[in-house]
C-alpha cells in the first residue's frame, strides 16, 4: 500500500511527492521520475453533491472523445472523432475507479493526436462523508512511465 500524509489543508499526498504550492483548494506536486500530481478539495459537498460534480466532470470529459459532424463537411471528412486508441480507460478495483488518459503539455484531456501528447494521466474521485469533502486527484506521468505503481497509490486513496 502507498504511503500517504495529510496536508493542513486535509488533503491526501502520496508520500512519494514533493508539494511545489498549496492553496486553499489545490495541491501541486511532482516526484523524482517526472510524475505530477493535481488535487481538487471541494469542500461541503454531501455525497450527492459529489456524485452530481463527479458525473459532471465524466460527462464533460466523455464528450471529448464522441464523433460529431465536421462544422465544414466536404470532400476530405463529414465527422471529426478521436482515435479508439485515445479514448479514456474506466478501471473498477472494488469501489474505487479511476480513468487512464493522455493529456497535452498544459494537462488538458482530448487529445487525439500522438505529436500533441504528453502525458499519460490518471484521474480519480474520493468522496469522504466524515469530512464531506469531494477530492479531483489527478496524475500526470511521462509517456514512457509505467503506470502501475501510481496507478496502485489511486487504488489506495483513503480519506484524512
Amino acid at each position: 500500500m502507498a504511503k500517504w500524509r495529510q496536508s493542513s489543508q486535509s488533503l491526501i499526498v502520496p508520500g512519494s511527492f514533493h508539494v511545489d504550492k498549496r492553496g486553499d483548494s489545490i495541491v501541486l506536486a511532482h516526484d523524482d521520475e517526472g510524475a505530477i500530481l493535481r488535487m481538487h478539495s471541494f469542500p461541503d459537498r454531501d455525497e450527492a453533491e459529489g456524485l452530481a460534480y463527479e458525473e459532471d466532470r465524466l460527462v464533460a470529459l466523455r464528450s471529448l472523445y464522441e464523433e460529431l459532424n465536421s462544422p465544414y463537411p466536404g470532400v476530405i471528412s463529414n465527422h471529426v472523432s478521436c482515435g479508439e486508441e485515445f479514448a479514456p480507460i474506466k478501471v473498477s478495483q472494488g469501489e474505487r475507479e479511476y480513468y487512464l488518459l493522455y493529456a497535452s503539455p498544459r494537462f488538458t484531456y482530448g487529445v487525439c493526436s500522438w505529436d500533441l501528447i504528453t502525458y499519460r494521466a490518471l484521474l480519480s474521485f474520493i468522496h469522504c462523508n466524515q469530512t464531506m469533502t469531494l477530492y479531483q486527484v489527478e496524475m500526470f506521468l511521462p509517456l514512457s512511465q509505467n503506470t502501475t505503481s501510481y496507478e496502485n497509490q489511486i487504488k489506495s486513496l483513503q480519506c484524512p
